[in-house]
């Protein structure tokens, strides 16, 4: 029983973390990116 427990636990904690490193991952990602085809932007347009 705690044996079930602990594992329960610990497979919901590694979801969580895979789940929180991954959502960094993207949020990295997405403004990277943004930032990118902005600096594109304004270079191909000189504003």
């Amino acid at each position: 029983m705690m044996l079930k427990d602990a594992i329960a636990k610990f497979s919901m904690h590694d979801l969580f973390w895979r789940w929180e490193l991954s959502a960094k991952v993207n949020l990295i990602l997405f403004l990277h990116l943004t930032f990118k085809d902005n600096y594109e932007l304004t270079k191909r347009h000189k504003f």
